[in-house]
């Protein structure tokens, strides 16, 4: 009935968003025109078109679009979802690979901001299930476009930094497995995204507990950034900073002091004395100097920290505040 009254593009749109997970469909941030007018399945729709095709989808009753929570969804009843998804073969194929470049574009969208930064959490809530779908999805697919998949790693990558920033460490570390494989494949082992992939890795296995296989994978990190990026790469110190940090939680206090020493020497010259990471490797400095039990030049060291940070950040920064409260 939609085909006879000229919505052609509503049966593809409706395979469109089949072809995402069985969750609620942030419309306005995916379904972009320009790049769905790019693509194969919709080629050359416009914005309005587009949205003539969804109210109709809503008035036959083939999706619900809510406005009613903190961003427009459209919802798919379940067996709506499976009676539209694409057939297998070139068709699925083609609409999946639609699916990731919209994903990729929304990850990268300006108004979507950082996972970490909580005002974005209600953006970033919606997109994790449409993100490890369309990745897992896509792995079965070898004749997809590496481009394509590396736009779907990049959304689930993100995705699982979500999960991370939420406390779910467990699911973000499966996450981020499915990105690396995702990677190693389409980008090859010594990528920089690949090696910053096998870094959040590890971060996950520190927030489990497991600090010995943790400081192990940072080590490997390490090798492979000081071989690709050099030595005195920022991404490089960071590894080193983090190879420190799983010392320190081993208990080995004075070879994490060490160690930390050695990277803000490094910090300091690659990248100021008063750039924030420099400054947050001088924090564990001092922070290992109180674990020794030499808390008279901790704290001094703490204020100098302090010091620069009220400067550099400001005084209500969070890093700011934490050093104060390590001064008490």
């Amino acid at each position: 009935l939609l085909d006879a009254r000229l919505l052609p593009e509503a049966r593809r749109v409706l395979r469109l968003l089949a072809s995402f997970a069985d969750a609620p469909v942030p419309y306005e941030l995916l379904l972009r025109p320009d790049t769905l007018a790019a693509s194969a399945p919709l080629r050359d729709i416009t914005g309005s078109r587009l949205w003539h095709a969804l109210k109709a989808l809503n008035d036959f009753g083939l999706i619900d679009l809510d406005t009613s929570g903190q961003g427009p969804v459209a919802r798919l009843h379940p067996l709506v979802r499976d009676t539209s998804s694409p057939a297998a073969g070139p068709d699925r194929l083609a609409f999946l690979e639609l699916a990731a470049r919209l994903l990729g574009r929304a990850a990268h969208a300006e108004e979507t901001g950082l996972p970490e930064d909580p005002p974005m959490w209600p953006v970033w809530q919606p997109l994790v299930p449409h993100s490890a779908v369309v990745l897992s999805s896509l792995a079965s697919e070898p004749d997809c476009p590496d481009d394509a998949v590396e736009a779907a790693a990049y959304a689930a990558y993100m995705a699982a930094r979500f999960q991370a920033e939420q406390g779910f460490h467990a699911a973000a570390e499966a996450e981020l497995r499915e990105v690396l494989a995702a990677r190693l494949r389409v980008l090859g082992s010594d990528h920089p995204s690949t090696l910053e992939t096998r870094r959040c890795i590890a971060d996950e296995m520190a927030e489990r507990g497991d600090h010995a296989a943790a400081e192990a994978e940072y080590r490997d990190v390490l090798a492979a950034k000081s071989r690709v990026l050099g030595p005195d790469h920022p991404d490089t110190l960071a590894t080193r900073h983090q190879v420190a940090l799983e010392m320190a939680e081993r208990g080995d206090h004075a070879a994490a002091e060490a160690e930390y020493r050695d990277v803000l020497a490094a910090k300091s010259r690659v990248l100021g004395p008063d750039h924030p990471d420099t400054l947050a490797t001088r924090h564990q400095v001092a922070l290992e100097m109180a674990e020794r039990g030499d808390h008279a030049a901790a704290e001094a060291e703490y204020r100098d920290v302090l010091a620069a940070e009220s400067r550099v950040l400001g005084p209500d920064h969070p890093s700011t505040l934490a050093t104060r409260y390590c001064i008490a």
